[in-house]
């Protein structure tokens, strides 16, 4: 049963993804994408992505236990393992205060939008507009002009990101060419 959840892209955080159905009372296996769990306890609502259409749905959380080690979950109105099983694949999205808490050092990908990537010599060569998450996650960069250039997010390539100066350093300025 959807909810009043927000499905806006910005205020969301993809906390995980349902895998298969569990049982006969729709039921869902889910994977996390933290690995960790008790987060997931304080969920009442969500919102489903369609990874293939980008279509949203928002649903309330029924429950949540662990059982063998991966979590389930159930959502209102999903009484069936059929109903469950049309749900495999999509990304569970939480509001930020309901996504595993991060450590002193980490950050979400989602956070690394807007900053600036800049030159070793601190000239700004636009703003990252997107991240691509792949088994090496890309950054979208978009220059003044509107053109954008991709940038691996590895380490032999940019800096950690400053979020105190909201910039990313470009190692490899031929990446930008």
């Amino acid at each position: 049963m959807p909810s009043k959840f927000s499905t806006e892209p910005e205020s969301l955080i993809a906390i995980g993804s349902v895998r298969t159905s569990f049982g006969v009372h729709g039921w869902v296996k889910v994977a996390s994408h933290s690995g960790e769990w008790p987060h997931f306890y304080a969920l009442n609502s969500v919102v489903l992505e369609d990874v293939q259409t980008g279509n949203r749905i928002p649903f309330e959380i029924e429950g949540f236990t662990m059982h063998h080690g991966g979590g389930i979950l159930k959502f209102a109105g999903l009484d069936s393992p059929e109903k469950a099983k049309m749900l495999a694949g999509r990304e569970i999205l939480a509001a930020r205060e309901f996504a595993a808490p991060l450590g002193a050092d980490e950050w979400y990908l989602k956070d690394l939008t807007g900053l600036a990537m800049v030159t070793e010599q601190g000239g700004e060569l636009g703003k990252i507009v997107g991240v691509i998450e792949a088994a090496d996650d890309i950054l979208e960069v978009r220059r003044g002009d509107g053109s954008s250039f991709m940038v691996p997010f590895r380490q032999q390539f940019v800096s950690e990101p400053d979020f105190a100066a909201q910039t990313i350093v470009l190692f490899a300025p031929w990446l930008a060419e």
